[in-house]
């Protein structure tokens, strides 16, 4: 019996973003082509006209924007499909879950909202807009880089322990169309994810304007690195706990130096 050769799960969310990504770039170039508004103009019909969908294809096809679309792939750049690069080392970051959003738990406008905003190594994502609820899902994906300029050096896992730069999550909430609020936010020490090669935590955010401990909420989220890493080829704990370590006492060093 022939076995199936399955990938294991980083890869096949590694699969699932890439195509994410490919299906933005297609949509970015015909929405820079303008299809998106000729489409419209051609489908458009009057309140008391019916919706035949074979004449609204039979338009589209007659107007030739399918030949477009196709010589528009067929001449464009071959690099502008190299979307994501498997041989680059990144932070898989995926939002699973949210719990424990108590002030949420009464009744909301059907308007109201979270997003969050993910910031890392001068990068900056936005998720989805999720329905304010004591719990819910999130379920979306971020690819962080180690190198978003495309610099000509070696990103290994000695470059990388010393990279001191953590995710920052910021959680908005939304009124409306326009209306934004700060409600929390949260640091992440990635680099466990070295030693580990996937990670998943459960993380308290915290409102950074009051002065009491009380979290605003529970996410749960997973980092993996990207390419996929045999855990032989991984570092040990005590290698990221003495940097850890270092940093902090450097850091507290320098303050001290600072108020003599």
């Amino acid at each position: 019996m022939e076995e199936k050769n399955e990938l294991n799960p980083i890869d096949k969310d590694f699969a699932e973003i890439k195509i994410d990504n490919i299906k933005k770039f297609v949509d970015n170039e015909l929405d820079k082509l303008g299809l998106y508004d000729r489409v419209k103009h051609l489908v458009e019909v009057s309140n008391d006209e019916e919706i035949d969908e074979e004449k609204i294809i039979a338009k589209i096809k007659n107007a030739g924007i399918v030949e477009e679309i196709l010589e528009k792939f067929k001449t464009s750049d071959e690099k502008k499909y190299e979307v994501l690069d498997k041989s680059n080392k990144s932070l898989y970051f995926k939002l699973l879950n949210g719990r424990a959003f108590v002030d949420f738990t009464r009744k909301v406008e059907e308007s109201s909202y979270f997003q969050f905003d993910i910031l890392f190594f001068g990068q900056r994502f936005q998720s989805k807009k999720i329905y304010c609820a004591q719990e819910f899902t999130i379920n979306e994906s971020f690819l962080l880089n180690f190198n978003p300029l495309k610099l000509e050096i070696d990103v290994n896992f000695s470059l990388l322990r010393k990279l001191s730069s953590p995710i920052h999550i910021a959680l908005v909430h939304i009124h409306g169309d326009s209306e934004k609020t700060l409600i929390a936010t949260k640091s992440i020490e990635w680099r466990w994810v070295l030693c580990y090669g996937s990670w998943k935590i459960e993380t308290e955010l915290y409102n950074s304007s009051t002065l009491n401990k009380m979290n605003v909420g529970i996410i749960e989220i997973q980092i993996s690195l990207i390419p996929f890493i045999e855990k032989a080829n991984l570092i040990p704990e005590r290698i990221i706990f003495e940097q850890l370590n270092d940093e902090k006492k450097t850091e507290t060093e320098s303050n001290y130096k600072y108020f003599i």
